[in-house]
């Protein structure tokens, strides 16, 4: 697992190679929240107030040369990305490569999707991601998400 901890100080971000009281951010690359969450509690006493941010987050603020606003593409949630390993550690890669790229396609947008109507025209969206992404816009969560994260199988798989 990759992960990095980040203090942020005002206008500066500093790398911390362990968790302290300082760390503000987390930042982690092809996790997802709960992966990271896990580690965290496996390396940490108590509960930690740092936000949990894809490393999208880190190059953006490296970019712009200060920490960069936290919005909700740079939390550790995509259900894409779940959804993409699932398929990868039942050898199906081909559905696997589609998720990820939809959920690439996602980390990359200036803005939150509030409708499916913006995503009109972007590729590597296909019907699949598209009906999970609108089920997440419409309740919230969406059941083949929730559904895989439950099930024995693929905690089984994560891990051998």
């Amino acid at each position: 697992m990759s992960v990095r901890m980040l203090v942020s100080l005002r206008n500066k971000c500093r790398i911390s190679s362990s968790h302290s009281e300082s760390v503000t951010h987390v930042i982690s690359e092809n996790n997802s929240g709960d992966e990271v969450r896990a580690w965290l509690d496996s390396q940490v006493k108590g509960q930690t107030d740092a936000q949990l941010l894809d490393i999208s987050w880190y190059t953006e603020s490296m970019r712009a040369g200060r920490p960069v606003d936290v919005l909700d593409r740079h939390k550790l949630q995509d259900a894409l990305s779940l959804l993409a390993e699932n398929a990868e550690l039942s050898d199906e890669d081909g559905r696997g490569v589609a998720f990820r790229r939809a959920a690439a396609v996602l980390k990359a947008l200036p803005a939150p999707v509030t409708d499916t109507r913006q995503l009109r025209g972007l590729p590597c969206l296909g019907g699949h991601s598209l009906r999970v992404i609108k089920e997440i816009l419409e309740n919230g969560a969406s059941s083949e998400v929730e559904s895989t994260k439950q099930s024995e199988r693929f905690r089984a798989l994560k891990v051998r």
